[in-house]
């Protein structure tokens, strides 16, 4: 599952709190039925702007991997199934030959999910 974010921002918009996340509901209420050990962690990714550096955008990353973890308690995911948000940094490069690519900068500005059981 993947959840995007504008440019710059870290918070989950409006449009992800009606049906949107209504159907991710579904994906808490699936993580309730996990076995014991079992653990769901956020990547946050984020675009290489004009003028940044790889790495400029780790926070931003962090807060988007944790704005999700957040929502899916909110929407009923046991805590302790909850794991770590992180930063990853991008997924494609928005940057190809040097020159900025808004289309490809969109698609790294989203955030993975992974479970994993123990």
């Amino acid at each position: 599952m993947r959840v995007w974010f504008t440019r710059g921002s870290g918070s989950i918009g409006v449009e992800y709190l009606s049906c949107e996340w209504r159907s991710r509901a579904t994906i808490a209420a699936a993580l309730k039925t996990c076995p014991t050990g079992t653990s769901i962690a956020a990547t946050g990714h984020s675009s290489l702007e004009p003028g940044q550096r790889p790495g400029d955008d780790t926070l931003l990353e962090q807060q988007r991997a944790q704005a999700v973890l957040t929502r899916l308690q909110e929407l009923g995911a046991p805590q302790e199934i909850i794991g770590q948000a992180k930063p990853g940094g991008q997924i494609v490069d928005n940057t190809p030959n040097g020159v900025y690519d808004g289309n490809l900068a969109s698609k790294n500005r989203t955030v993975s999910l992974s479970v994993t059981t123990r």
